[in-house]
Protein backbone atom coordinates (compact mmCIF):
# COMPACT_ATOMS: atom_id res chain seq x y z
CA UNK A 1 0.00 0.00 0.00
CA UNK A 2 1.53 3.32 -1.35
CA UNK A 3 1.33 6.68 0.88
CA UNK A 4 -1.05 8.99 -0.50
CA UNK A 5 -0.65 12.72 -0.73
CA UNK A 6 -2.50 13.94 2.38
CA UNK A 7 -4.90 16.74 1.56
CA UNK A 8 -3.66 19.60 3.61
CA UNK A 9 -0.73 19.36 1.14
CA UNK A 10 -2.30 19.45 -1.64
CA UNK A 11 -4.63 22.52 0.02
CA UNK A 12 -1.32 23.99 1.66
CA UNK A 13 -2.36 23.85 5.40
CA UNK A 14 -0.32 24.02 8.30
CA UNK A 15 -0.79 20.71 9.90
CA UNK A 16 0.73 18.97 12.65
CA UNK A 17 2.02 15.34 11.86
CA UNK A 18 1.53 12.60 14.53
CA UNK A 19 4.11 10.05 14.74
CA UNK A 20 1.58 7.01 14.05
CA UNK A 21 3.83 4.14 13.16
CA UNK A 22 5.72 4.63 16.54
CA UNK A 23 2.72 4.95 18.80
CA UNK A 24 1.32 1.61 16.99
CA UNK A 25 4.64 0.49 18.35
CA UNK A 26 4.68 1.88 21.93
CA UNK A 27 0.94 0.46 21.56
CA UNK A 28 1.77 -2.91 20.76
CA UNK A 29 4.25 -3.37 23.17
CA UNK A 30 1.88 -2.64 26.00
CA UNK A 31 -0.17 -4.82 25.14
CA UNK A 32 2.02 -7.63 24.51
CA UNK A 33 3.12 -6.83 28.33
CA UNK A 34 -0.48 -6.84 29.48
CA UNK A 35 -1.03 -10.42 27.34
CA UNK A 36 2.30 -11.89 29.26
CA UNK A 37 1.67 -10.68 32.76
CA UNK A 38 4.10 -8.33 32.95
CA UNK A 39 2.67 -5.19 32.11
CA UNK A 40 3.82 -3.34 35.61
CA UNK A 41 2.69 -0.30 36.82
CA UNK A 42 0.73 2.37 34.22
CA UNK A 43 3.19 4.98 32.90
CA UNK A 44 2.73 7.54 30.53
CA UNK A 45 4.36 7.50 27.56
CA UNK A 46 4.76 10.69 25.20
CA UNK A 47 5.43 11.35 22.08
CA UNK A 48 6.53 14.23 19.86
CA UNK A 49 4.54 15.58 16.60
CA UNK A 50 6.24 18.05 14.10
CA UNK A 51 4.89 21.04 12.73
CA UNK A 52 4.48 21.13 9.04
CA UNK A 53 4.16 24.72 7.80
CA UNK A 54 2.77 25.01 4.55
CA UNK A 55 1.20 28.56 2.62
CA UNK A 56 -1.71 28.98 5.41
CA UNK A 57 0.89 30.25 8.20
Amino acid sequence: MGREKPRADGLGLTTVRQPFEESGRVALDLLLGIAAGNAGPVRRVDLTPSLVVRAST
